[in-house]
């Protein structure tokens, strides 16, 4: 039996409301008092199928639970899934994927602006509107599996191909990748002046707040929430990829903002676009930070190049990542 995740958090990563489906017709919603570990256990221990969502939301599940899912299930972004099978697309929102099948819904307003979802949460009057709203998301979202699936005929090793790697996958080597989806969004691969108000999504604004306008109130909400994903984790020193081509270092003012609000000491060690590194890092825990993960080319190359140096283990954490980026 599959199981369909959508949820639904507050900027930082803190879940008020998880949507769950087995199908089209059985679904169900934790929030307030339901929205336990417990509950959540009793929804993967019914699960003997594939877990599938869209975007970031196992990554904030896990976290914010502090568990493990997708060493133990068989994970499936069906983001990836749906852009493999559908190239060329302006967008690739749930939203507008649903208006290309002409699937209805009677909730559109929080597609939008995501503060308003915010607001209407902690209003009881219209709390019911975003139950709503997020019952027709992991609704439409099995609907669409079903129909793009049948569609493309996908098939079963394709979705091994896809299926997220679990964290003993990824620690091959004393790696460890941390959740690096701060809070719903996409990044942008390439930033345009002028471009910046043209779309609501809040991890790209940030980004291009900072990296290209200077901005310093959201290079400081950026510092704050990376911090707040790293409390807690003992580090020995914090570092960050060597810059290539732009005029500001986004990842080195993250890195040492981060140090300073963690009090961990941060150090550069990278160099030579990342193929290089000083043997400071040897014996000691690492921490290396980026802005944002596009590929991945230069988060592997970073951490292959710092192994050398033998250190203890590395943990690489960016703001946020792009939807080609697979985990």
């Amino acid at each position: 039996m599959d199981l369909y995740l959508d949820g639904e958090w507050f900027i930082g990563g803190e879940i008020f409301l998880l949507g769950w489906s087995r199908d089209t017709r059985q679904f169900g919603q934790l929030y307030d008092d339901s929205l336990t570990e417990e509950r959540f256990q009793e929804l993967l221990d019914d699960t003997t199928g594939k877990i599938y969502f869209y975007g970031p939301d196992i990554g904030i599940i896990e976290k914010f639970f502090q568990m493990d899912i997708r060493s133990n299930y068989h994970c499936v972004n069906l983001l990836k899934v749906f852009k493999d099978n559908l190239p060329g697309l302006d967008s690739y929102k749930l939203a507008n994927i649903e208006k290309l099948y002409n699937l209805k819904r009677n909730r559109q307003e929080y597609k939008a602006n995501i503060f308003s979802i915010f607001r209407d949460w902690r209003k009881p009057q219209v709390k019911s509107l975003v139950l709503q709203y997020n019952r027709e998301d992991v609704i439409n979202m099995a609907k669409l599996k079903h129909i793009i699936f049948t569609q493309f005929d996908v098939e079963e090793e394709y979705l091994l191909q896809v299926k997220l790697a679990g964290v003993y996958e990824i620690n091959k080597d004393y790696v460890y990748l941390l959740p690096c989806d701060v809070y719903r969004g996409r990044s942008y691969g390439k930033y345009e002046h002028g471009k910046i108000n043209d779309d609501p999504n809040i991890t790209a604004q940030l980004v291009v707040s900072a990296k290209f306008y200077n901005d310093k109130v959201s290079l400081y909400r950026m510092i704050i929430l990376m911090a707040d994903v790293i409390k807690g984790k003992q580090y020995d020193l914090i570092t960050c990829v060597n810059n290539r081509d732009s005029i500001f270092h986004l990842a080195k003012a993250l890195a040492t903002g981060i140090a300073a609000k963690t009090k961990i000491p941060f150090k550069d060690v990278m160099s030579n676009h990342n193929t290089s590194c000083s043997a400071d890092v040897k014996g000691k825990s690492v921490l290396i930070i980026d802005d944002v993960i596009y590929k991945g080319t230069t988060m592997k190359l970073a951490i292959d190049t710092c192994l050398k140096q033998k250190p203890t283990s590395i943990s690489f954490l960016a703001f946020g990542k792009s939807q080609r980026f697979a985990y």
